[in-house]
């Protein structure tokens, strides 16, 4: 049995893959691997591709697959029953693949590293992923054509460093959780034809794509926000352009509604919900016969454009006809144009059974408002309903009790409103009510509100971006478990939290994003003391916006600090202690040594005027000596004791003596011995630090 073979049959795991290896030919250790089912070998019987996709195949990928021949050019495992994390290992050795398809299974962890200048597919959609995109995602895979991540649960931003893939023709990153902006440099990608970065959590504006094969854009169901670019008009190849579900206002261009695009939508009856995932867009091409992609894989021409399995995993969009999807036409009964093919104008919604945003459109009703293009539905301006709506949105029921559920009681005084003079709701304050839930977008149409605090509950989701419609000077949502990002439109609203004063316009001032923290959740730049959102350190994390601590697995890190400063306290507390002591022991001898001082001058006084200077001395020796004791008569020592101190003493002055010193007396004697002043140390270390993040300018 060959090395390929021994790591081939390591898929076989537990009775599933017993199993499954007796209704495949080969799968034994007694068959040469070329002849499996889903394997295919080269003239040399070197494998070069697995092919075992929807085989129902239950098993965890082998850490071993890395180590299988360069000659391996192809895996396809998608459709399956695959489990676990995929190996790290597998992306980083296996140096000349050039496709590897891993869809539609139960993958989790992070998303793989490729380090393979050869892939041309890499396909990992429908899975568990988590995480984020590594930031040099992208580096060196120059030859990728697909990069399809679809239908994880990604985070993070999208790496500027993916524009690195300069041969990209489907860019897929649809239905995860990426948040942040659509980075600029993505319009590096000039091969591109299919951008889809739908439903996710991204803000900020469409940027500039001057792409010239570009001819599908699906971005609806984020946070996008300003107005619809009118250079999406001079895309050439522009065919299908999803937009709705943001937060994007104005119109759309008429240079855009000119092109007529999403044709094929509407003409064939496609639901949206259908062709939102491109493996539906994209058909293979033996089924269809739509033109072959060029493939140049110089190392072997073997795996070139020949090749079945390389030919039908590169696919273009391909019409669709109501014979094949099986849907009848859509009955309108509103004239449709290219302009609200594209998306429903402001004040208007989606009346489509699945609420795309798009044709057919209605006005929005009498008293409800609808700001943005491509709404899925119109937003009440009545106080009940939009009250009603943040209460359901916070469960309500957990912390409403009272006036909150009592419809007697007026809308101005319910707890935590305040109301002007017109009965116009200008503040709503709930802060640490225990509220648990998402914050309703109805709130942005409370056309008074001047103050809304949130602060210290449960609230979890992202910021409405409809909150920069309101007249707000105070916002505080800190101390929640918000996600995302703020919305631009409130970094760049002046006002806000005195946002703007002297010419500074900052997020922070808002919130303090996701992996800082400051004591109020926000930054004050406008004080005197100017506090700033400050960095976690590497070993925490905060995981929310508008923390006031570093969270997360941080806690225990503030624990440790907890305790680091509590020794820290106890031995500055011992400290004073002990100096208190010395200094009462230092005023205590140098009461005692002037006191002795005068007891002398007296006796002198009392000497005849022709005894000799001698005798001063004497008297001078008897009366005080360095162990700072009174000696002779006077200090109450004896004779003899006088006359040891006399003999003995001979340090002059008072020992000078650092904390943490030790110092003896001079000549080796004196001054009662040695003196040893020593502060204990917390931690058995040389000093005390405390973990405190820097604070970066």
């Amino acid at each position: 049995m060959s090395r390929s073979a021994a790591i081939l049959l390591e898929l076989l795991q537990g009775d599933e893959g017993v199993k499954w290896a007796q209704e495949r030919n080969g799968w034994d250790s007694t068959t040469n691997e070329c002849e499996w089912d889903g394997i295919e070998c080269d003239s040399a019987n070197r494998l070069t591709e697995i092919n075992i996709e929807g085989t129902n195949l239950i098993a965890t990928i082998p850490e071993l697959f890395s180590q299988l021949p360069a000659t391996l050019r192809h895996i396809f495992l998608a459709d399956n029953k695959l489990h676990g994390t995929f190996p790290q290992s597998i992306a980083s050795n296996l140096h000349n693949l050039v496709q590897l398809d891993v869809s539609s299974n139960y993958l989790r962890g992070d998303v793989p590293h490729f380090e393979n200048s050869y892939l041309e597919v890499i396909n990992l959609s429908h899975n568990q992923f988590s995480n984020k995109l590594k930031e040099s995602t992208g580096v060196g895979l120059r030859r990728v054509r697909i990069f399809d991540v679809e239908g994880n649960r990604i985070g993070g931003t999208i790496p500027e460093s993916m524009a690195l893939m300069t041969n990209l023709m489907e860019l897929n990153l649809s239905n995860n959780k990426l948040g942040g902006s659509i980075p600029d440099k993505l319009n590096k990608l000039q091969q591109l034809e299919g951008l889809f970065l739908s439903n996710n959590q991204l803000i900020g504006s469409i940027p500039e794509l001057d792409i010239v094969p570009l001819k599908q854009i699906f971005v609806h169901g984020n946070a996008l926000s300003g107005s619809l670019p009118s250079f999406l008009a001079n895309l050439p190849a522009l065919e299908n352009l999803f937009i709705d579900n943001n937060k994007l206002t104005g119109t759309v261009p008429a240079k855009l509604c000119d092109k007529n695009l999403n044709e094929r939508f509407f003409s064939a009856g496609v639901n949206k919900i259908d062709a939102v995932d491109v493996d539906d867009y994209f058909t293979s091409i033996d089924d269809d016969g739509i033109e072959d992609i060029d493939d140049d894989f110089e190392p072997d021409d073997e795996y070139g454009p020949d090749n079945r399995r390389n030919r039908q995993r590169q696919r273009r969009l391909v019409s669709w006809s109501d014979e094949r999807n099986g849907k009848r036409r859509l009955d309108y009964n509103e004239r449709r144009d290219g302009c609200n093919s594209v998306a429903c104008p402001a004040g208007y919604y989606s009346t489509d059974e699945t609420k795309v945003g798009i044709f057919p459109c209605a006005k929005c009703e009498l008293d409800h408002i609808n700001p943005y293009l491509g709404a899925k539905e119109c937003h009440g301006l009545e106080l009940h309903e939009i009250l009603k709506s943040f209460y359901d949105g916070t469960s309500g029921q957990s912390w409403g009790e009272g006036s909150w559920v009592d419809d007697s009681v007026p809308i101005c005084e319910k707890e935590g409103i305040t109301c002007d003079s017109q009965q116009r709701i200008i503040e709503i304050n709930l802060r640490g009510k225990d509220l648990s839930g998402t914050i309703s977008e109805d709130l942005g149409y409370l056309q008074h509100l001047k103050s809304l605090v949130l602060a210290d509950n449960s609230l979890y989701g992202t910021v409405p971006s409809t909150l920069h419609f309101l007249p707000l000077e105070t916002l505080d949502i800190s101390g929640n478990k918000l996600t995302g990002f703020v919305p631009p439109e409130l970094c760049f609203k002046h006002g806000v939290n005195e946002n703007g004063k002297n010419g500074i316009l900052n997020c922070d001032i808002i919130s303090c994003p996701v992996g800082k923290f400051s004591a109020t959740g926000r930054a004050d730049l406008g004080s005197d003391q100017k506090l700033k959102c400050m960095p976690c350190t590497v070993q925490e994390e905060s995981v929310y916006l508008g923390s006031k601590i570093c969270s997360g697995s941080s806690l225990k890190n503030a624990a440790s600090r907890a305790n680091l400063q509590a020794t820290a306290n106890k031995s500055l507390i011992f400290t004073a202690f002990f100096l208190f002591f010395v200094s009462g022991g230092i005023i205590f001898f140098l009461v005692q040594r002037s006191r002795a001082h005068r007891f002398a001058v007296q006796d002198i006084h009392q000497f005849d005027d022709d005894d000799d200077e001698n005798d001063f001395e004497n008297v001078w020796a008897s009366g005080f000596n360095d162990s700072g004791g009174l000696g002779g008569p006077r200090g109450g020592a004896s004779s003899e004791e006088s006359s040891y101190s006399s003999n003995t003493s001979s340090t002059k002055g008072f020992p000078t003596t650092m904390l943490g010193e030790t110092r003896p007396g001079e000549d080796g004697g004196g001054g009662g011995g040695n003196m040893e002043w020593k502060m204990q140390k917390p931690m058995g270390g040389d000093s005390i630090w405390l973990d405190v993040p820097k604070i970066h300018g």
